[in-house]
């Protein structure tokens, strides 16, 4: 090599030092290899060396938008490493992004894996609830939910709860709230309700209570022996779809009533038709009505027809 040929050489080298354009990106990385949606993460890039003189400027590319990441970062003299920051997007399931970064021919690439949101919470507002009323349950995520809103799928130990298969979240929250109508039960029964999506679930109990029987009521408490009066009895509640039995007694030869009276699925509330017979004298009998939850007494007056209206002949 002549001296002219020399001094070219030395001068392409260090203009290229000068430049930084000999540097390669030795890796570009994050602590962490997965990330919430929606949460930032802070890696470094690195060169091959340190910076000489002029900062040598990073360019960053994202394989896809859920995260986003700036379009270079600069590395200062005397530097061999730089901070990056990208922040994330909701994402509708778990999406792996890979990062970039690119020093002149050479570049260095590293994966994040942004996670969709996860079932953080699930509870009822009240634990108990009677069947056939309302009950208000809330599903939490730890993030929020992507564009389109994100499905919560529902899932119970037994049908008697009453309540959807699943339920959206709406884009950009985090919690949802939905109402729905429990089921008549014949006893008492706890439920347990998991809410998931993704790879949480989050288990909540509700326990449903029964339909009780509370009152006993005779249309008409005092009749003339040998005409029929009429009986009704309350839940507090709908009944089962099986009904809700309740057992009825006189004290009286002169009164009859059925043994058994059904309330009839999702109804509260019956009448039934009580007999008398023809009395000479005021007589009083007792008629009990009893079920789940109350047992009732009532007494029904049976007077004697008036003269010369012929009842009993």
């Amino acid at each position: 090599m002549n001296s002219k040929s020399r001094a070219v050489y030395v001068m392409l080298i260090c203009c290229m030092a000068a430049t930084g354009s000999a540097q390669r990106v030795s890796k570009i990385s994050f602590p962490v290899s997965s990330v919430v949606n929606g949460a930032p993460a802070n890696g470094t890039v690195e060169l091959s060396a340190k910076v000489a003189k002029t900062a040598v400027v990073v360019t960053l590319t994202s394989s896809n938008p859920a995260v986003v990441v700036p379009a270079s970062v600069s590395i200062a003299p005397g530097q061999a490493t730089a901070p990056v920051s990208v922040t994330t997007t909701s994402v509708a399931a778990d999406t792996t992004v890979v990062i970039k970064a690119t020093v002149g021919t050479t570049s260095s690439s590293t994966s994040l894996v942004v996670q969709s949101p996860r079932v953080a919470g699930f509870t009822f507002t009240t634990s108990t609830a009677q069947g056939g009323s309302n009950a208000t349950g809330m599903v939490k995520l730890n993030s929020a939910a992507p564009a389109g809103g994100l499905k919560v799928n529902l899932s119970a130990n037994s049908p008697l709860w009453g309540g959807p298969t699943s339920i959206v979240v709406s884009a950009g929250t985090m919690m949802s709230t939905f109402t729905f109508a429990t089921i008549p039960v014949v006893g008492i029964t706890d439920v347990n309700v998991a809410a998931s999506v993704a790879n949480s679930r989050v288990v909540a109990n509700l326990n449903i209570t029964p339909a009780l029987f509370t009152s006993f009521r005779i249309a008409t408490p005092s009749v003339v022996g040998g005409t029929n009066t009429t009986g009704m009895l309350f839940l507090n509640g709908p009944a089962p779809k099986e009904g809700f039995r309740i057992n009825l007694r006189t004290d009286s030869p002169l009164v009859k009533v059925p043994g058994v009276v059904v309330i009839p699925s999702g109804k509260d509330s019956t009448t039934f038709t009580i007999t008398t017979k023809v009395v000479p004298a005021k007589k009083t009998a007792r008629i009990s009505a009893g079920g789940s939850g109350a047992s009732v007494e009532l007494s029904l007056d049976l007077t004697p027809a008036p003269a010369g209206t012929g009842t009993g002949h």
